[in-house]
């Protein structure tokens, strides 16, 4: 079910979660856990929760990823990478625009 903010805004949702997943395509690494979306009304924030430290790598393709994102949209942009050891749950991390990326944990 959409929330509000996702109603309120589905033209550039939509926008926003297809220019994401491609943008992440290539991108995505083993210590990846997922990424999220907000949106406050003048940020875009992309939140992207790793197993252990994002490498240097790592930390490069995400900006990129975030470059590529706000690039096609006149909004700012905010990008968070969080380190979330596999000991805490990720689910429940979503933000107002849902997940992008989330991996299959068992």
């Amino acid at each position: 079910m959409m929330n509000d903010n996702i109603l309120k805004n589905h033209a550039l949702w939509k926008s926003v979660v297809l220019n994401a997943a491609i943008a992440l395509l290539g991108r995505v690494s083993k210590n990846m856990r997922g990424v999220t979306l907000n949106f406050d009304v003048d940020t875009i924030q992309i939140t992207v929760f790793f197993e252990i430290k994002p490498s240097d790598v790592e930390i490069d393709n995400m900006q990129e990823v975030e470059a590529e994102l706000i690039s096609s949209h006149d909004y700012q942009s905010d990008l968070i990478l969080v380190e979330l050891p596999m000991t805490e749950t990720l689910i429940d991390k979503v933000k107002n625009w849902g997940w992008v990326y989330l991996r299959y944990e068992n």
